[in-house]
C-alpha cells in the first residue's frame, strides 16, 4: 500500500522535521540525519566512496537545518538545506519506511533506524 500523502510538516526552529500524514500518524526525523541520508546521486556516490559518517563534515553538519520544502508531484517533497543542498526527493513512501525502522541512535541515516512514528490519536 502507498504511503499517504503528508497533512504537513513542520520544521521551524528545531533540530527535528515533523510530518503528520493524512492518516494521523505522525513522524519525526532528526534533520541531520535526514541531510546525512540524501537520496541524490552526488550524495549516494559520496556516501559510497567518502563512507556515510564522512562525506559531510562533523563541522558543517552540525549546523545544518532546513530551509524550506516543496512539493514534488504527489509521491514527495524536496527539502532545502541551509548548506545550500538541494538535490534530493524525499519520497513519502521513503519517509513512511524509514519512519517504520527501529529507534535511530545518532550519528545513523534514516535508513538505519532514525525515524520515530507514532500514531496522532
Amino acid at each position: 500500500m502507498p504511503a499517504p500523502p503528508p497533512r504537513s510538516v513542520d520544521y521551524t526552529g528545531s533540530e527535528l522535521l515533523r510530518i503528520t500524514w493524512s492518516d494521523g500518524r505522525e513522524t519525526v526525523f532528526q534533520q541531520t540525519a535526514l541531510r546525512r541520508a540524501c537520496p541524490c546521486a552526488v550524495c549516494r556516490r559520496q556516501r559510497e566512496e567518502l563512507g556515510p559518517d564522512r562525506f559531510i563534515p562533523p563541522s558543517i553538519l552540525e549546523k545544518v537545518h532546513v530551509q524550506r520544502t516543496a512539493p514534488v508531484g504527489r509521491y514527495g517533497i524536496k527539502i532545502f538545506w541551509s548548506d545550500g543542498h538541494d538535490a534530493g526527493i524525499y519520497t513519502f513512501q521513503m519517509l513512511r519506511d524509514w519512519a517504520d525502522a527501529v529507534i535511530p541512535t545518532e550519528g545513523r541515516s534514516p535508513g538505519s533506524g532514525s525515524g520515530r512514528s507514532r500514531d496522532a490519536g
